[in-house]
């Protein structure tokens, strides 16, 4: 079981002090992002964080990464994507040694693979045998979004939902706070930004946060769509540097 303290918010330089656990929660190392969820990320439950490219949703998925890895915390990352390992060592500086230590990468290319791995992680979470501290799905729907066209795609919707709960079920068991991004597509009624996964996502994602630009260049604006106990729609202003998602102060 994880161990939770009080949090310390640490200021990202060459000695990295370690951000660590708060109420159950999992700082996300931006002080205003903390703020508005009540401390950080909820351990025994699924995170869904969405939002269009660029925007920096793998940021804040190895920012928490980072985090918990500096714990000493083992970190299950499921890539679909192709993130970046060098963009970690950047955010973690002197201590990426550390923390590529206490991540384990798992890669898929297909919907199929992305099943199998997700069986490899809940495995290896009831082993017993890691001090988990995070599991990481970026992204969840990339392959999904690829047969919502095809004959195949109430197939691809009720794997999907296997997935979901399968996450779930580990993020309850072993009380662990679960990430999982989206990407998002537009609406043809209103014209509005919805994320790719709907009802499935959203049913079992007890946090749900958006991620969009902000008026500058590295600025961003963080909202919150589902929470069950901060108020919707929500939102704080951050930016992106080095050091990840930071506050602007």
């Amino acid at each position: 079981m994880i161990r939770f303290h009080s949090v310390y918010m640490a200021t990202i330089n060459n000695n990295i002090n370690p951000f660590v656990w708060s109420n159950m929660k999992l700082s996300t190392g931006c002080s205003p992002l903390d703020a508005i969820l009540n401390g950080g990320m909820e351990s025994g439950t699924i995170t869904e964080l969405y939002g269009g490219g660029g925007t920096g949703k793998t940021n804040l998925c190895l920012q928490l990464t980072r985090n918990a890895a500096l714990q000493g915390k083992k970190v299950l990352y499921l890539d679909t994507e192709g993130v970046s390992t060098e963009r970690l060592k950047q955010m973690s500086r002197g201590r990426s040694d550390e923390v590529l230590q206490n991540t384990l990468f798992f890669r898929a290319h297909s919907f199929e693979e992305q099943e199998k791995r997700l069986d490899e992680i809940e495995r290896i979470s009831f082993s017993g045998n890691l001090d988990l501290g995070l599991i990481v799905v970026d992204s969840m729907t990339i392959f999904y979004r690829t047969l919502l066209n095809s004959k195949d795609h109430q197939n691809a919707t009720s794997r999907l939902g296997r997935q979901m709960i399968k996450l779930l079920r580990i993020a309850r068991k072993i009380d662990v706070p679960v990430l999982i991004t989206t990407q998002v597509y537009q609406n043809q009624s209103d014209g509005s930004e919805q994320p790719v996964g709907g009802h499935m996502l959203y049913h079992n994602s007890k946090t749900i946060l958006k991620i969009e630009k902000g008026r500058g260049r590295h600025s961003r604006r963080v909202c919150i769509i589902k929470h069950r106990s901060v108020p919707e729609r929500e939102s704080i202003e951050c930016r992106i540097c080095d050091d990840g998602i930071v506050s602007f102060e």
